[in-house]
């Protein structure tokens, strides 16, 4: 049997990689890096966290919903973006909705704190690369939200789940990094100029 941590890895590898090749997302941590790309990149952002944060409202003692600090990483995104004179973020384009349902919330969970595993290297190479300048608010906020992902694993490992919970849990996930996608797209085509 087929662990759904296991199932999330091996159905989403595809999703994740082509999210890695996204601009404004494939500018990170190379000599394409910019102001203008890390403002896109934080919009990108805040738009998927602030879609997340609005679900899991709907649902705050669930297990996920505590860990992801969703007021926190806003904030911190907020912050930055407000630093950087930019302008709101546009609204996630996700082709599927993020529900209340536990299923989308584990799903939302996988993505949110296994992108904090990735935050703690982008913090890093910005502490070291980029203008002492720049706002980190955001990436030293969530990289403390990997402090949960062993607490994530444990819980979704505890759980007893149908073939049918485990396959909507990994539509979920994929639905989650195409919308980071398609919102990325949506940011950078806006931004070029014109």
């Amino acid at each position: 049997m087929t662990s759904v941590l296991q199932q999330l890895r091996t159905e989403t590898a595809h999703q994740h990689e082509a999210l890695e090749s996204t601009m404004p997302f494939a500018a990170l941590m190379t000599d394409r890096f910019s102001v203008s790309v890390y403002q896109d990149v934080l919009l990108t952002l805040r738009s998927f966290h602030g879609a997340i944060h609005h679900a899991t409202q709907q649902v705050p003692t669930h297990p996920v919903s505590t860990m992801l600090d969703a007021c926190a990483v806003c904030e911190a995104l907020d912050t930055d973006l407000l630093m950087l004179d930019a302008i709101s973020a546009p609204a996630f384009v996700n082709d599927q909705t993020i529900t209340s349902q536990s299923t989308d919330i584990i799903a939302c969970g996988y993505v949110w704190l296994g992108s904090s595993m990735g935050a703690k290297m982008i913090h890093r190479w910005l502490q070291n690369n980029a203008p002492a300048s720049l706002p980190t608010h955001y990436y030293q906020t969530l990289s403390g939200c990997s402090q949960h992902w062993a607490a994530y694993r444990r819980y979704v490992d505890t759980l007893t789940l149908s073939v049918q919970e485990g396959e909507k849990i990994c539509r979920s996930a994929n639905a989650l990094f195409s919308g980071l996608r398609n919102t990325a797209s949506k940011v950078t085509a806006v931004m070029q100029p014109a």
